[in-house]
């Protein structure tokens, strides 16, 4: 009966290739989620700037039109009238780049 201690050479090869297969998916998986995590952190962030900027438009703190920058964003805020000039349309757009893209939120 042979001697059974220990792995042998296949075993061996066997699970670094599983390894080298599953390491790098779980690399990729952890790249995409952080990725994930840092857009949505940035678009909650310019959620907020736009609802800031909505009620300062709204406290006559800011008048219309009106464009700023707070790093990493630029906003911009319009406004439009109906035929009557009885309603008021107040457009805020917030916009940002990430992984070289423009990213945009309006209100």
């Amino acid at each position: 009966m042979p001697n059974s201690n220990g792995f042998t050479l296949v075993e061996i090869l066997v699970v670094l290739a599983i390894l080298a297969i599953l390491v790098p998916i779980f690399l990729l998986v952890v790249t995409h989620t952080v990725n994930l995590n840092n857009e949505a952190r940035l678009r909650s962030g310019a959620t907020l700037l736009a609802e800031g900027v909505a009620e300062e438009v709204l406290a006559n703190l800011i008048s219309v039109p009106a464009t700023g920058e707070q790093s990493p964003y630029s906003w911009q805020c319009d406004s439009s009238a109906d035929a009557h000039d009885t309603l008021k349309q107040i457009t805020i757009l917030v916009t940002w780049e990430y992984c070289g893209k423009q990213r945009e939120v309006r209100l």
